[in-house]
């Protein structure tokens, strides 16, 4: 007797649950904390789990509410009948609720209703197919948190898409793995780890996250529709960071830079301003100078012989082509990576992105080999200056290209096979071939490899750093590859200079042999 009443008093709580109004979550995590707690919902045994973990559906939208605001009708009996859980319907508080937390939903049920999952599933597919009541979070509104807005976002896509059994629970149609459905898609982690599933898959809509699924013909392949200065991003991922942005210093959708970079979309006006003047005035000033000089050059009297010697062995020349080839490519690639957008590019952005890094590569392998020959043969000591009196040479240099070179004076330091290159020039080769050209190598690679070289050596913030250093080399480079090829037509004759590295024959006054 007395065993009885320890019993009944115990079963107080559980009883009380169900004749009471409840006020206490508690007393349904008592039962739903279970791991363990599932129904058999159809004749293949198929289980469905009742577990609600309590500390994760504290942390959802939903956390302050009772269980009971849902399950108010049908739930005072134990067990439960499974029939009236199917019953409830998110749009019974969302529609009635004019709380902003609940906007758009007609919108969003609208939606649903267009997209693919609905059109191909039906009522087999609803709102809890990917939202857990129990545990979901708007994440996207509410967070500055991109990273964990996109680990969260699509971990609901992924735990259907890399699932088959959860897949076949819906249709019997084969689903490939996510890599080879995803073949064309390159950095295929990183992209999966900063951009949702769904700002590709879905039509961006403003104001809330877009539930209209589109069919696979009509995702996103098209890059340039992020990489762009009206990036897509903008209107999905960070649309709701975008609206509270303010302090740009410069930069297009700098709300993105706060998170990763994204060539293309990443830019700043006052430095492309910058960049455009200076390029201007390089330019400005090789064709005033140019134009200057080839006046005089004319006007001048041919008196001395023209001799001619063997500077540049074969392999030179391989490498200075090949090398000069590879820096094109990738002057002209980068330029329209840097300045991609959806209204006529030169070249597709997908084109461009695989012309740069095979450029890329390409140039890493000739510099090695350069590196390598440069040691055997001694020809490194062309680009060490002599520091005896540096600064005075170099000043004498520099008056030859500024007034002497118009007034056809012969060069201040003589050209010999030993001694190919004048002060100025060495000082220049030098900082390029053992400065710049590393700089914009190993900057390249760790892009071409962000997710091996950046994150493991700079951390998650290295991307954007690394980018820049790569842009800023690949701006120098360019600016002296113009400057290299005008100074090559500065020799005796105009093609002079490009002729030698042809032949391998430099040709010069006789009276400086």
């Amino acid at each position: 007797m007395k065993f009885l009443q320890i019993f009944l008093f115990a079963l107080l709580p559980l009883l009380n649950i169900y004749s009471t109004e409840i006020e206490n979550n508690e007393y349904c995590f008592r039962c739903h904390s279970m791991a363990t707690l599932g129904v058999k919902i159809d004749e293949q045994g198929t289980l469905k789990s009742f577990t609600v973990i309590p500390e994760e559906f504290k942390a959802s939208n939903h956390g302050k509410f009772l269980c009971v605001k849902c399950h108010e009708i049908g739930f005072e009996t134990f067990p439960h009948d499974k029939s009236k859980f199917e019953e409830i319907s998110c749009f019974e508080c969302h529609e009635r609720n004019n709380n902003e937390l609940f906007v758009n939903f007609a919108e969003i049920e609208n939606d649903f209703k267009q997209s693919v999952h609905n059109q191909k599933l039906g009522d087999k597919f609803s709102c809890y197919s990917c939202h857990d009541p129990h545990s979901f979070k708007v994440n996207a509104r509410f967070s500055f948190d991109i990273n964990s807005t996109v680990l969260y976002d699509n971990k609901i896509c992924m735990d259907c898409h890399t699932n088959q059994n959860r897949f076949n629970a819906l249709t019997d149609r084969y689903f490939p793995g996510l890599q080879e459905t995803h073949s064309w898609l390159p950095h295929q982690n990183l992209h999966w780890q900063n951009v949702r599933c769904i700002d590709c898959h879905a039509e961006p809509v403003e104001g809330r996250v877009s539930h209209l699924i589109m069919p696979k013909e009509k995702a996103v392949k098209n890059c340039v529709e992020c990489h762009s200065k009206d990036t897509r991003l903008a209107q999905t991922l960070y649309q709701f960071q975008a609206k509270q942005e303010r302090n740009t210093e410069g930069f297009f959708n700098s709300i993105i830079l706060n998170n990763s970079y994204v060539i293309g979309a990443t830019r700043n006006y006052y430095l492309n301003i910058f960049s455009f003047v200076i390029f201007g005035l390089v330019i400005g000033g090789i064709s005033i100078h140019g134009f200057i000089y080839y006046r005089a050059k004319q006007s001048a009297t041919e008196n001395e012989a023209i001799h001619k010697e063997y500077f540049y062995p074969l392999w030179l020349r391989i490498w200075h082509w090949l090398n000069a080839l590879f820096f094109i490519l990738l002057i002209f690639s980068g330029i329209n990576l840097q300045y991609s957008g959806s209204e006529n590019p030169v070249i597709d952005f997908s084109l461009a992105i695989t012309i740069h890094n095979t450029a890329g590569i390409l140039l890493t392998v000739n510099y090695f080999i350069f590196f390598i020959l440069n040691l055997v043969t001694g020809n490194y000591k062309q680009y060490i200056p002599k520091l005896k009196e540096l600064f005075k040479r170099l000043f004498v240099q520099a008056k030859f290209y500024v007034t002497g070179i118009f007034k056809n004076e012969p060069h201040p330091f003589e050209i010999t096979k030993n001694s190919k290159f004048n002060p100025l020039q060495q000082i220049t080769y030098l900082n390029i071939m053992y400065l710049l050209v590393p700089v914009i190598i190993i900057s390249g690679w760790a892009l071409l490899f962000p997710d091996v070289i950046i994150e493991k050596i700079l951390g998650e913030n290295g991307l954007f750093p690394t980018a820049v250093l790569h842009t800023i080399a690949g701006f120098l480079l360019s600016i002296f590859m113009f400057g290299h090829i005008y100074l090559a037509t500065t020799g005796k004759k105009i093609t002079s200079g490009i002729k030698s590295m042809i032949t391998g024959w430099h040709e010069s006054e006789k009276n400086h042999e």
